[in-house]
């Protein structure tokens, strides 16, 4: 079924919030530029050179489950899952 608009928004912003709290600083220190693909309910993730390989990463590891995708350090975060693209301010 399609999240509904609502779902996404709330989808991303816990994402955002998991990524900020939790991983931010690590992940820029470890691996900026690169792209982190986030289940942002259980925390888990895949990092990965371009977008296709954290998705293969994240794919291999935890399934097809939804996952937020963002570049770390870059600002920009994409959810996977049904497509939703937004800025981080």
């Amino acid at each position: 079924m399609k999240p509904t608009d609502e779902q996404r928004r709330e989808f991303g912003e816990k994402a955002q919030r998991v990524y900020r709290e939790h991983l931010q600083t690590d992940l820029e220190r470890d691996h900026l530029g690169k792209v982190l693909a986030l289940d942002p309910e259980s925390g888990e993730h895949a990092v990965g050179l371009t977008f296709g390989l954290a998705s293969t990463a994240f794919r291999d590891q935890f399934g097809t489950r939804p996952a937020y995708y963002l570049q770390i350090g870059g600002g920009n975060f994409l959810r996977s899952g049904r497509p939703v693209h937004g800025r981080a301010s």
